[in-house]
């Protein structure tokens, strides 16, 4: 499992698609949470897609968990 706090370092995710070439390993993305403005998981839904488009080899393997209910529900399904 690995860790990653908000925002995207690109030297990090380099690393990890570097690492996760070599493993059957997913890429799980987890927010648990308000699903309201201030927390930002718009954007992360953003930033998750923009992995998947960067690294289409790791598409399958790169995996977004959202656990929580708001205001923003409706707009982060879409």
């Amino acid at each position: 499992m690995i860790f990653l706090p908000a925002g995207i370092d690109y030297e990090q995710i380099t690393r990890i698609e570097k690492n996760a070439k070599s493993s059957e390993e997913e890429l799980k993305n987890c927010f648990l949470g308000s699903l309201a403005w201030w927390q930002g998981v718009d954007i992360l839904v953003k930033a998750v897609a923009f992995l998947k488009k960067k690294f289409p080899e790791l598409r399958d393997k790169i995996k977004l968990e959202i656990i929580g209910d708001g205001p923003q529900r409706a707009l982060i399904d879409r």
